[in-house]
């Protein structure tokens, strides 16, 4: 609807966010429906490198879309092509989802109305010691993960220009918004090559530790772009986005292999909603703490809160957890 309405000129506000709550919504169903499908299209031993391979690709994207894009619009004079190509890419991946066989069939559950279902999901959740203590976590590192990704731009921009000693034209050619845009996508690029270093790792690591392990790296990353000051801070920083992908990877695969398999999509829904409810919680807090105290401070609290309570996991449940194995039905 959008590439139809940027081409004939018909487009207004009202289409682009009806469109943006359908993107947005349809993304939450889309991950925990491939979530909860995965578990019964692999072998529980194979899931830690399919969420990997996920993540990295998911790392990949967010690195290389905003730049195909922007070339996108640039070549073809608007907007109509990119939202065609979008458009495109979501149709790929709905005939991609078809074509996945599964090894086992569904466990068929009675159909429950939405709120005693959600109590149910939330009920099974709190079953599940190592999994309530990984959605806390969760909840936390992405509360304060908000804020550090949303202000970037502002860091970038007044803590950490492009200022080159050679060559002058590099530096006069990536200057304001191309700085920021250069900055993010080489973070990206460093993130997605240490996702897939680190996935080659996961598969022999325990489950517990590998969640421990990327809040370490997410608080570490953006602990040593402040200390770094200036634009190479990217390569930290994109120690920190792998880091949010090792947890990512973590947390998908412990809530996989610990739930009942006839209660995966309602835990899953569960889980998801208290660990992803903090994002814009931490966007707002994080943002109006640093209009009064400045970026930095914001930065320094965020890196070593998420360093310290990866280290507080380490006697915890999640911290012993390695992968289990369910029993055969």
């Amino acid at each position: 609807m959008l590439a139809i309405g940027t081409a004939s000129g018909t487009v207004e506000l009202p289409l682009v966010l009806a469109s943006a709550f359908a993107v947005g919504t349809m993304s939450v169903f889309f991950d925990s429906g491939l979530q909860t499908l995965l578990p019964r299209a692999v072998p529980d031993s194979l899931l830690v490198g399919v969420n990997s391979r996920i993540a990295l690709s998911r790392t990949f994207a967010f690195t290389v879309g905003p730049a195909l894009g922007g070339v996108i619009i640039a070549t073809s004079g608007g907007f109509p092509l990119a939202f065609g190509v979008q458009a495109a890419t979501f149709l790929v991946s709905a005939l991609s989802i078809l074509s996945v066989r599964t090894i086992s069939s569904r466990i068929a559950t009675a159909t429950r109305p939405l709120l005693p279902s959600v109590v149910s999901g939330v009920k099974e959740l709190l079953a599940l010691r190592p999994l309530v203590v990984a959605t806390l976590a969760a909840s936390f590192a992405n509360l304060v993960f908000a804020p550090l990704e949303t202000l970037l731009v502002v860091y970038v921009r007044d803590y950490a220009p492009p200022t080159f000693a050679i060559p002058d034209a590099f530096t006069l050619l990536f200057k304001d918004q191309a700085a920021i845009g250069l900055f993010l996508g080489v973070q990206g690029l460093i993130g997605t090559l240490l996702l897939l270093a680190s996935s080659r790792l996961a598969a022999k690591a325990r489950i517990g530790h590998l969640f421990i392990g990327g809040l370490v790296l997410m608080g570490a990353g953006f602990g040593g772009m402040l200390m770094m000051g200036n634009f190479f801070g990217f390569i930290p920083a994109g120690f920190s986005l792998a880091g949010v992908g090792t947890v990512n990877i973590a947390f998908v695969t412990s809530r996989q292999r610990l739930s009942p398999p006839e209660y995966l999509g309602r835990i899953t829904a569960a889980s998801r909603t208290v660990a992803y409810a903090t994002l814009p919680i931490g966007t707002v807090i994080g943002t109006a703490i640093a209009q009064r105290v400045g970026v930095q401070p914001v930065y320094q609290v965020g890196a070593v809160s998420v360093i310290i309570v990866g280290l507080l996991l380490l006697p915890t449940t999640l911290g012993r957890l390695s992968f289990p194995r369910r029993l055969a039905a």
